[in-house]
């Protein structure tokens, strides 16, 4: 990846911004976790220290410099949050372990707009596949991903609470384009 490629924070989305995470954002996140009514539905079994594990979860074998963990700002308050590893699996493919978006902001376009600049990004840097791990019981992450064709990979995954959804991406003419 060239410097050039990387994005120029902040990035405005319309009405949000996006700005990279820093550990003193972790209550903001935490907040933002707690307030979530559908978080085990759509996350699992609460913790204590959800803000902090996010924070420091990585694959094995994967560094921090891998991970894009952004803030979605609205009005100055934290209202969503993404977290990407990019090239993981391969060095193609960028996965996504969490787009949350506060209840409140929901059916705005929010969630539209940030997939949309993380597809564009992605395929800008190289990326030929964005995949989304999903728990099977997030069934309103899992139709707001279907609707933005994604679909799921061929082989299963390995943990059997959640589903691999991937969609195809790529630079084409100077626009982000789906392959």
């Amino acid at each position: 990846m060239q410097p050039d490629d990387e994005p120029v924070w902040p990035v405005d989305l319309g009405e949000c911004r996006l700005w990279p995470m820093e550990g003193e954002d972790g209550p903001l996140l935490q907040e933002l976790f707690d307030d979530l009514t559908d978080y085990p539905t759509a996350f699992g079994e609460r913790g204590a220290a959800d803000a902090v594990s996010t924070f420091l979860a990585l694959p094995e074998g994967v560094g921090y410099d891998a991970k894009l963990l952004v803030g979605i700002w609205k009005n100055g308050g934290l209202i969503g949050a993404l977290d990407c590893i990019l090239g993981y699996p391969t060095d193609r493919n960028w996965t996504v372990g969490m787009l949350a978006v506060a209840q409140r902001h929901r059916g705005q376009g929010v969630g539209r707009s940030v997939l949309g600049w993380l597809e564009a990004t992605a395929a800008r840097r190289g990326a030929d596949r964005i995949r989304f791990v999903v728990r099977r019981t997030n069934t309103d992450g899992l139709d707001f991903l279907t609707r933005h064709d994604y679909r799921p990979e061929a082989e299963p995954a390995e943990d059997p609470a959640v589903f691999v959804l991937a969609k195809p991406v790529r630079w084409v003419d100077g626009a982000p384009g789906v392959t």
